[in-house]
Parts: structure tokens; sequence; C-alpha cells
């Protein structure tokens, strides 16, 4: 076994069996309307070290898109704040079903599938629910698109 096969799995048990060390909430906002995160920390377990606390979101602020389709369609937008993980759910007795997440920048005149090195990314044919995108630029959009659906239910929902 060579070194970087070594280091590689010795590294991979490491972010195994990290555990976490703290959780503190505190409140954070304008003062307007504060938003509340968790700040986690990790311990490795070999040197005892903890990281930088991560946050752990709560309320966007944002109201979720939700939509129950029955035929191609597409849902209404979801106004991303940035930063933020997309979070998409399709639940429901659909089949024949293609779906893709989709954004714009232009305030919904221009979408856009999402892609990772030039292929296509966020697209689904079946129930499914995982964070999908984190956006880095502000006042983008995002809606999913079902090009496909041959009968039954889609429930759609994004939310951050």
């Amino acid at each position: 076994m060579t070194l970087a096969l070594v280091r590689a799995a010795l590294a991979c048990a490491l972010a195994c069996f990290a555990v976490p060390a703290a959780a503190q909430q505190m409140s954070v906002g304008t003062g307007k309307k504060p938003s509340t995160y968790t700040a986690v920390s990790v311990i490795d377990p070999i040197t005892g070290v903890a990281t930088t606390p991560a946050p752990a979101y709560g309320a966007s602020g944002v109201p979720p898109v939700t939509a129950s389709l029955t035929a191609p369609g597409n849902t209404s937008a979801l106004p991303a704040v940035a930063g933020r993980p997309i979070n998409v759910s399709i639940t429901g007795t659909a089949s024949g079903l293609s779906a893709r997440l989709t954004r714009s920048f232009d305030g919904g005149a221009t979408w856009l599938p999402l892609t990772v090195a030039g292929q296509p990314y966020a697209v689904w044919t079946g129930n499914i629910s995982e964070q999908a995108w984190v956006e880095t630029e502000a006042g983008v959009q995002f809606r999913v698109e079902v090009a496909a659906l041959a009968a039954g239910t889609a429930t759609i929902r994004i939310s951050q």
C-alpha cells in the first residue's frame, strides 16, 4: 500500500470518528428580526483540538415554494438567500417523471439548468429529498421544471 493510500485511509477514519464537542445557541441579525443559529464544534479524536464552529442555519425567512403537478409544468420561483442550501423534495405517486432544478439571474425572464463542469446537475426521475445547491450570488431565483410526468402526482417543495 502506498503512503498516499495510507494517508487517505487515515483522513477518512478521522472524518468518520470526529465527534461534536459543543452546541451553543446564539442570535444574530439587524435588530429587526434576529435569526437563531447553532454553532457546532468538532473534536479531532487524535489531537483533541476543536474545529472552528460551523453554523447550523435557522429559518431563512423565505417561505417554501410548494406545488402538486399532475402534468408537466413548473413550480413558482423561490427567491434564494445567498450562502444557504437549496432543499428540494419531490414526493407522490408520479411515474414517468423527469424534473430538474433551474435558476434565473434576471428575475425569471430566463431559466437555466444547473450544471457542474458542463454536465447536468440536480436532475431527478423519482421521489427525492436533498440539499441540491448552495447559491453564492444575491438575487437568484430557483424553480423545479417538470419536463415529463406520465401519470400520478408529483408534490414538490423548494426551501432554504
